[in-house]
């Protein structure tokens, strides 16, 4: 994967006490107003290892690394099912708050298209037995193995 420009991270000076926007910084803002910011501020804490995180820490300021911006985001991915959120959209912004817009813009995962030809035995309002019988006699069209 390549990365662009504006993905990698420059070392800057780091906050004066008070000018940062989370805990890390001492402000103790880990996004309460927003249950699902709060939500992303501690998925990215879990996965860096860190205290409490507020919603504009950055990942890679954080002791971050690309291995747990995929983890993070694959975690993220499930606990809010957002299967189209994109990586490389997230790295363009690693903080908690650019990761919740990330899977917010996301598209939602495609769902399968499940084979309702021959009734399974776990559908609702399907005759076990007969849902069982035609499961062990075979696709349509075909004998069946069982000899009989």
């Amino acid at each position: 994967m390549r990365l662009r420009a504006a993905q990698l991270r420059q070392p800057g000076p780091a906050p004066a006490a008070g000018e940062g926007s989370g805990p890390i910084d001492g402000t103790g803002d880990t996004g309460g107003g927003d249950p699902e910011l709060a939500t992303a501020c501690e998925l990215f804490a879990e996965v860096v290892g860190a205290g409490p995180v507020g919603p504009d820490d950055d990942l890679f300021a954080a002791a971050g690394d690309s291995l747990m911006a995929m983890n993070l985001m694959a975690i993220a991915r499930k606990r809010f099912d957002a299967g189209g959120a994109s990586l490389p959209d997230f790295l363009a912004e690693p903080t908690p708050r650019g990761l919740l817009a990330v899977l917010r813009a996301a598209e939602p995962p495609p769902v399968e298209a499940a084979d309702r030809s021959v009734p399974h035995p776990g559908q609702p309002g399907v005759d076990q037995e007969a849902a069982l019988r035609a499961c062990s006699s075979g696709p349509p069209g075909r004998p069946s193995q069982g000899g009989g």
